[in-house]
């Protein structure tokens, strides 16, 4: 497979071809020891299995890439049948079938990494099951037919039986500690998408709504003096149709910074939809404030020039200030502060209103 085929592979499939890759190295290595363990112990049998165990890791290099699903169920039938047939050759308590185990953690890894990269045909439960099924037939088998195919020592047993545990709770501790962190980094980045805006990173309307409910905002013990301001950048759309989409997207994220660098302990900031942001200021003398805060970023935007790709541009804000009175809810000083700016927008743009 040429080397621009499987960099396409791993941009494509990223959490596949890393542990579909890894999984199979690294049980490639796994049966070259157990390879030369049961070429030296006298297992014959296991020992030419295991030839063919290694050639098939070695050409599921190739495979994988190539065709993922083919590669994993190869892996998965190997696995099935290498405990299968040690445990008719060296018996039940060299603990082979305990592979069973950590094959179904890993069944259900790799189908979750399927599963994210949208490749379909690989059925974990399937696999799972699978594995289980066997390992009650290895026992029936041990029932039934107690004598081995080949005679070991009870030391040679101890040692299998302890590499077999040994490898088996690495395995275990192994994908459940990546699968655990995957997850939890999965949660943190879903729950900082359902709060935060994608282009500019800053709060969205949810979060805003969650900053408002943890000061108690409209009920009667809660914070009562703050005061609100809305910003719309001016004539956005001309960027947008003069400049291009990418040079607005530039606009917005400039702004954003902007803002950012006004942010003290008592000010919230926010994307508040399309060109609107969003500064909120609690405590005393919120309003004075906030008046002092927004005309003083007016000034530094009018006076700024933004620099796209060598296309060089300025941009003016309106903005619409309020401040909690006369028992105004949150949703009462929002809309106050959007008269603000729209008085602006009609008066001029590029200046501050306090309603």
């Amino acid at each position: 497979m040429s080397m621009n085929k499987h960099n396409d592979f791993k941009r494509k499939y990223p959490l596949t071809s890393k542990w579909a890759t890894r999984l199979n190295i690294a049980l490639l290595f796994f049966h070259i020891g157990y390879l030369v363990w049961f070429a030296l112990t006298g297992i014959r049998i296991m020992a030419i299995f295991n030839i063919f165990s290694v050639l098939l890791y070695t050409s599921n290099i190739k495979i994988i890439p190539k065709n993922p699903i083919l590669g994993l169920k190869l892996i998965y039938f190997e696995i099935l049948l290498h405990y299968l047939m040690a445990v008719q050759c060296v018996g039940w308590f060299c603990g082979f079938q305990d592979y069973c185990f950590s094959a179904v953690v890993v069944a259900y890894f790799i189908g979750y990494a399927l599963d994210q990269d949208g490749i379909k045909g690989f059925n974990s439960t399937f696999f799972s099951l699978a594995a289980l099924v066997v390992f009650v037939g290895c026992w029936i088998e041990a029932k039934i037919y107690p004598e081995n195919i080949y005679y070991i020592s009870s030391v040679l047993i101890e040692s299998f039986h302890f590499v077999n545990v040994l490898l088996n709770v690495a395995i275990l501790i192994i994908f459940s500690y990546i699968f655990v962190n995957k997850i939890l980094a999965e949660n943190d980045m879903l729950l900082h998408n359902a709060e935060y805006d994608e282009l500019t990173n800053l709060p969205n309307r949810h979060n805003i709504e969650r900053i408002k409910n943890s000061y108690h905002i409209d009920e009667p013990d809660g914070t009562r003096d703050y005061a609100l301001a809305i910003i719309d950048i001016d004539d956005f759309k001309k960027v947008n149709d003069t400049y291009g989409h990418q040079a607005g997207d530039y606009t917005l994220q400039m702004l954003a910074r902007k803002l950012e660098a006004h942010k003290t302990i008592r000010t919230e900031i926010g994307r508040w939809g399309g060109e609107e942001f969003i500064i909120w200021v609690a405590g005393e003398s919120a309003m004075d404030i906030l008046l002092e805060d927004t005309e003083k970023f007016r000034k530094e935007l009018e006076e700024m020039e933004l620099n796209y790709q060598g296309i060089s541009f300025k941009i003016t804000v309106s903005i619409g200030v309020s401040y909690a009175k006369d028992g105004l809810t949150f949703d009462g000083v929002l809309k106050k502060a959007d008269e603000g700016l729209y008085k602006a927008k009609n008066s001029g743009k590029n200046q501050v209103v306090a309603v």
